[in-house]
């Protein structure tokens, strides 16, 4: 359940630029920080409090902040890697390079990618060296980890959570939090067939049972991106939407879903749902989607992220989740027509002709 008059308030919140938030009020003025003009004029043009809930949590976080998230992360990847003697490259993943983070101060994932070791999928398509590293690849990621914990805990008033794949820090000196995750390369046989960068892969360990567990950042936003684009920004502005759903929800303790699983989750939608679509009428094809998945559990089970690589809802807490967030969607669908309980069919055409 939706409160809608709390929703604004926590939206407003999350959206507040970080300078103001530090409560340097004048700090625009000097460094030419943009304030959210976009989300400032839905809030006056918009009368109606359901659409400009739903029309302010579609809206994309201001450009400048989220360079400025961005621009803070690569500081503290350069400092951390010449300070602490990494032989590593960083890399930037999850929902701030994919612009679907719904907050100014985002936390930021951060890959810390040793280039001592390699993972090589099979069957090889190009030429490796024979040379053994003389280091293993889980000793090389345990070793950039130490290093890294070792040169965060010399920061004074530093935060640190060490967790089973990343490390957790934040500061009086970072405006976020940041998660440094310890990676090498994993080169799969489609990055070494193309070179493409958003086909190479990389691999995490876990340290609570050491094991080396891979994936596809990279692909994921490309493939997120593309979709995207070919859509006119219908699927980051549904993403959004469901983010903030999840955060303001009454049930958002129940929720386990991540950004990543909300993102495959709209991704998963046809293009003829999304393409050539006001807000409101994306809204109705969201809420058509939910209902159906609502009542065809099997489908829903089934649905793989963009990157095939696993099911979405791949335990039974994940779909239960999914359950909490589709009632939420529809039940603000059905209070922002006043029809609730009412006959599904009656709700969409609703939403689709809704202005605000």
């Amino acid at each position: 359940m939706i409160n809608i008059d709390a929703g604004l308030a926590a939206q407003q919140q999350r959206r507040t630029p970080r300078h103001l938030k530090a409560g340097m009020e004048n700090f625009s003025i000097h460094a030419g920080i943009a304030m959210d003009s976009l989300y400032e004029d839905i809030q006056r043009t918009t009368i109606r409090k359901g659409p400009r809930y739903v029309r302010g949590a579609m809206a994309e976080i201001p450009y400048e902040e989220t360079e400025g998230i961005l621009d803070e992360g690569r500081e503290f990847a350069t400092d951390l890697i010449n300070r602490a003697n990494l032989t590593a490259d960083y890399e930037f993943q999850g929902s701030v390079p994919l612009n679907i983070h719904i907050q100014t101060a985002s936390d930021l994932d951060i890959l810390f990618i040793d280039t001592r070791v390699l993972l090589v999928q099979k069957p090889y398509k190009k030429i490796y060296s024979n040379s053994k590293p003389l280091i293993s690849v889980k000793d090389a990621i345990k070793d950039l980890r130490r290093k890294s914990l070792l040169r965060c805990s010399y920061i004074h008033n530093m935060s640190i959570e060490d967790n089973a794949k990343s490390i957790k820090v934040c500061s009086p000196n970072l405006s976020k939090e940041i998660d440094i995750v310890p990676a090498c390369w994993w080169d799969t046989v489609e990055y070494q067939s193309s070179l493409s960068k958003h086909e190479r892969g990389i691999a995490i360990l876990n340290i609570k049972n050491d094991e080396l567990i891979k994936n596809l950042p990279f692909k994921h936003i490309f493939l997120v991106n593309q979709k995207d684009s070919s859509c006119q920004g219908s699927i980051k502005k549904l993403i959004r939407l469901l983010k903030n759903i999840k955060v303001d929800s009454s049930n958002s303790n129940k929720i386990e879903l991540s950004s990543f699983d909300i993102a495959s989750l709209v991704f998963s939608m046809e293009d003829s749902m999304l393409k050539n679509k006001k807000d409101f009428e994306l809204l109705a094809e969201l809420y058509n989607y939910m209902v159906f998945l609502r009542n065809n559990p099997n489908f829903a089970k089934n649905i793989e992220t963009p990157d095939k690589t696993r099911r979405i809802f791949d335990n039974p807490t994940k779909f239960q989740s999914l359950n909490f967030l589709m009632n939420d969607l529809i039940n603000l669908s059905e209070q922002l027509v006043g029809m609730e309980n009412m006959d599904t069919t009656r709700v969409r055409e609703s939403l689709a002709t809704m202005r605000g």
